[in-house]
């Protein structure tokens, strides 16, 4: 039994210690611009307006933040406002939140037990004077004493026990509500984001260990009249006639537009950027004189730095040594290592034969790959489909480099899941790469997962991970 209690102790203290301290040590993950806790003080007002919150100017925003995990410049939203009471209690009636309320009751029933104490201690002492030598009167009146002195004591010394713990046990600081800032930042590339305002950051690296966008303007020293760049009017709806909806982008027109090569901090992800991909299309005045009747394509050879280059796709190839073989595709017989396919609504598809440059990066273990055509090209490889039900949509197909007997080389079809990524394995490794392209197969092929026919006219970003592509055998 005595073995059972002090167990039961020991976790009553590992619990109170984890409720005092894991706050501020969970609390403190990240710096201030990528703590999803941090907001800037005009932002969180937005915020709580948008949402039909009350703002307070000294409720609403926490300077700081918890513990001042966000710096001098940014603090935490809250969306709880103050409340009025029904009854007033040590001379308050609004209360921030229920920790402010419940610190008042506790400040008010220290008072009040205190001064009931001294009361008792006075009213004993008036007994004890008027004892005339009574020993049970005596007794009595330094029973009242030593009581209301114990509970005096036990007031008081409960607050400064409190207090030296943790002073936010006195002050009853109870874990706040606070708002999350919303980070919509889905995509390296702005415009697989879509949405939001950004600011202009300088020249684009991409940093491939880290998987992020590094800025040559830091973040910083931008301000909020700075995030003038709305994303959404590069966009417009268009009508393909089969009742479906693609995206347009219009030209972009040098800073005031993502443009590929250039970073673009979003003002709702404080500190992450994305870099632009944007690049003039065929009439709208580009790099290339209008009689090339070429579209331009945002790519880049060693997977850092990126440029408008003539091209229809271009991307990046990466895997895992763990799965394939480096270079992750290659070219075997008449497969790949990067086959462009055209898919008819009845289920006939065509191989293009576009130019394909690719080169292999053996020190960062990637491949860049880009393929040429003109308009003209484009729209004599469609026509094919006319007789066929029309235009359906366009896949990659692959061949990856196994790792020899047990793991073989693996031929993959692939669309579309992402703005810029095209990892979504079309193909089953139950049939072989006749079933593949038969009218069967092709015909239950989801449109919505098929590169469309203007996003190669506007230059698609499709890169490839082959370590996503699992098979089972």
């Amino acid at each position: 039994m005595f073995f059972l209690k002090k167990q039961l102790s020991v976790c009553f203290l590992l619990f109170f210690v984890t409720l005092v301290f894991l706050p501020n040590i969970v609390l403190a993950q990240g710096t201030p611009e990528t703590n999803p806790l941090c907001w800037g003080r005009e932002y969180c007002k937005v915020i709580l307006e948008e949402n039909k919150l009350n703002w307070n100017e000294k409720s609403s925003f926490l300077e700081g933040g918890p513990s001042g995990i966000c710096g001098s410049t940014l603090g935490a939203c809250i969306p709880a406002g103050p409340a009025d009471a029904q009854i007033t209690i040590g001379g308050k009636v609004q209360f921030a939140d229920l920790g402010d309320y419940i610190k008042t009751v506790y400040l008010w029933v220290v008072g009040v037990g205190g001064t009931i104490a001294v009361v008792l201690v006075m009213v004993g002492g008036f007994a004890y004077m008027t004892s005339a030598g009574s020993p049970e009167k005596i007794k009595d009146a330094k029973g009242r004493i030593s009581s209301a002195l114990m509970g005096l004591v036990i007031i008081l010394g409960s607050y400064t026990l409190l207090y030296t713990i943790n002073p936010d046990l006195v002050n009853l600081r109870l874990p706040r509500s606070y708002m999350l800032r919303p980070v919509i930042l889905s995509s390296l590339f702005c415009m697989g984001n879509k949405e939001g305002l950004v600011a202009y950051g300088g020249t684009a690296v991409f940093d491939n260990k880290l998987n992020v966008i590094k800025a040559g303007v830091p973040f910083s020293s931008l301000k909020d009249t700075d995030f003038t760049i709305n994303l959404t009017s590069f966009l417009s709806a268009k009508n393909t006639g089969g009742g479906q909806s693609s995206i347009v982008v219009k030209a972009p027109v040098e800073k005031n537009s993502p443009k590929c090569g250039w970073a673009y901090y979003l003002k709702t992800a404080n500190g992450d950027a994305c870099m632009g991909d944007l690049c003039p299309t065929e009439g709208d005045g580009g790099f290339l004189s209008p009689e090339d009747n070429y579209p331009q394509v945002c790519s880049s050879e060693d997977g850092e730095l990126y440029s408008c280059v003539k091209g229809i796709i271009s991307g990046v190839v990466r895997g895992s040594e763990q799965k394939w073989k480096f270079p992750w595709v290659y070219n075997k017989g008449s497969i790949g290592p990067i086959d462009l396919y055209l898919a008819c609504n009845d289920g006939e598809s065509y191989k293009s034969s576009f130019t394909l440059e690719n080169k292999e990066n053996s020190s960062k273990k990637i491949i860049s790959y880009r393929m040429e055509a003109s308009v003209a090209d484009l729209n004599n490889i469609e026509t094919k489909c006319s007789s066929h039900g029309g235009v359906k949509g366009y896949f990659l197909l692959t061949l990856t480099q196994g790792l020899g007997l047990l793991k073989p080389d693996f031929i993959f079809i692939l669309g579309k899941n992402g703005p810029t990524s095209c990892n979504l394995d079309l193909s089953h490794t139950s049939q072989t790469l006749i079933n593949w392209l038969s009218n069967d197969f092709v015909t239950k092929l989801d449109s919505n997962s098929l590169i469309k026919p203007e996003e190669l006219r506007q230059g698609l970003i499709c890169n490839i991970d082959t370590a996503a592509l699992a098979i089972s055998f």
